[in-house]
């Protein structure tokens, strides 16, 4: 019988695990069955268990994939000669995301569960510190590009505002998430005049 490959298995992972977010999206974590997720990946409930031991499994695989943010795209708008103002990144990042990120209202289930659920918990501590870490070094070089701040004011100044610049980020995924009628261009016009950052000028 021939071995199955490493790329194999993990590709059918990600298979199931697709079919458990779209479950979980749908329903809740408490709603949803392992039925409802075997019915809905059209696989046998050996394959999906053969991957998967339970449903807080894959409660756990799902909340690293949630909360893990498609760090390469991000990191792309980073990587270029010039970077675009705090208000366009911001729009960038939370509005013109491609199609297939996952819906805000998986991303707040996740956050509740974390608060009680500690493998959960591991996965929202190192979201949160890999937002600001994208943040610090997002500011960092906009500082240096748009203010002419030399690299350790540069630096500084990233690291006290990149947990706020995060943290609004996140407020934009509860009211998407929460509000109905919810307006994300309103909101980053609201943001606008906060992410200016007046008293941040070369001397």
């Amino acid at each position: 019988m021939p071995r199955v490959s490493d790329e194999y298995r993990e590709r059918k992972r990600s298979e199931i695990a697709q079919a458990a977010l779209r479950c979980f999206a749908r329903r809740g974590f408490q709603a949803t069955s392992m039925a409802d997720i075997i019915a809905e990946s059209g696989l046998s409930a050996g394959a999906i268990y053969g991957h998967y031991k339970n449903k807080d499994d894959l409660i756990e695989a799902v909340a690293g994939e949630v909360l893990t943010v498609r760090w390469s795209l991000i990191e792309g708008m980073n990587s270029g000669e010039s970077i675009p103002p705090p208000h366009e990144m911001m729009r960038a990042i939370f509005v013109d995301f491609p199609e297939d990120f996952v819906e805000f209202g998986l991303v707040v289930q996740v956050w509740s569960e974390a608060v009680v659920e500690e493998a959960l918990h591991v996965h929202a501590i190192r979201a949160i510190d890999g937002f600001i870490g994208y943040f610090s070094a997002y500011l960092e070089r906009w500082f240096i590009q748009d203010r002419g701040l030399d690299a350790e004011r540069a630096r500084r100044h990233a690291a006290r505002l990149a947990p706020g610049l995060a943290s609004l980020g996140q407020g934009f995924i509860l009211q998407s998430a929460l509000l109905p009628g919810f307006d994300p261009e309103a909101y980053l016009d609201s943001l606008e005049s906060f992410l200016a950052f007046p008293e941040v000028r070369a001397a």
